[in-house]
């Protein structure tokens, strides 16, 4: 059987807006975060132990969300969710592609993200291409 993860909130590692952040998925009363090593499919769950991260977690409906899916329930194959926090009360969350698409129309202000926002999207990108190149070998 296939375990399902509820998306349940977001966790802001640096305490900073605007920011990527993870969403945090609840699983049998344990909270979890997607493995990242993947571009497009989530890998794993890992399990959040670190008491002080778990009481980090912001829920969801603390937030406005843009959100292409109203899927809650993740499982191992799904896409990976990005999460990127606007302000203290508006959140995205969708996939990569989706991100992209919606970056080209976020106005931030912050110097930093505006830099980082296309170095991560870049990444991102060659990240993909290199594991396309690698699953043909």
């Amino acid at each position: 059987m296939v375990s399902s993860y509820r998306l349940v909130g977001i966790l802001n590692m640096f305490d900073v807006i605007p920011e990527f952040v993870y969403p945090v998925f609840e699983y049998e009363g344990n909270f979890f975060i997607q493995d990242r090593t993947s571009v497009k499919q989530i890998l794993s769950f890992e399990l959040l132990m670190n008491d002080n991260l778990i009481k980090s977690i912001i829920p969801l409906n603390k937030f406005k969300l843009t959100y292409s899916d109203s899927k809650i329930n993740f499982s191992d194959g799904d896409n990976v969710l990005i999460g990127f926090q606007i302000s203290e009360d508006e959140l995205f969350l969708g996939t990569f592609e989706e991100f992209k698409k919606y970056a080209k129309e976020l106005q931030i202000e912050d110097e930093f993200m505006k830099v980082e926002i296309p170095y991560y999207i870049e990444e991102m990108n060659q990240r993909r291409l290199i594991k396309e190149e690698n699953s043909y070998e």
